[in-house]
């Protein structure tokens, strides 16, 4: 199975028109996916939001204004009992956590 695969790289960066792609083609090591990925966000220009923040934290950036989500099913908003009918309603700041019978 080696044999085969012994002059190809198992990742890979390329750089197409003014975008960068990465390739990988096996199973990294933990640290080697995470150095990979993070390598990937930054040049694309992507920051956190929170410095030095915990792994296990989310951070989101919130809209200023009322939104609407489309959802992939119905079910009832646990937050506000109402039901979601294909979309949830979003002010600034809120939560929606959506119960589906599927």
């Amino acid at each position: 199975m080696g044999a085969d695969r012994d002059e190809r790289p198992a990742a890979q960066r390329l750089t197409v028109g003014r975008g960068r792609v990465v390739y990988i083609g096996t199973r990294l090591e933990a640290t080697a996916l995470r150095d990979t990925l993070l390598d990937a966000v930054s040049a694309a220009g992507v920051s956190p939001l929170l410095d030095h923040a915990p792994a296990h934290l989310e951070a989101t950036r919130r809209a200023t204004e009322t939104v609407r989500v489309p959802l992939t099913v119905d079910g009832i908003d646990l937050v506000s009992g109402t039901e979601t009918d294909g979309a949830v309603e979003l002010a600034p700041l809120a939560v929606a956590v959506v119960r589906s019978e599927r």
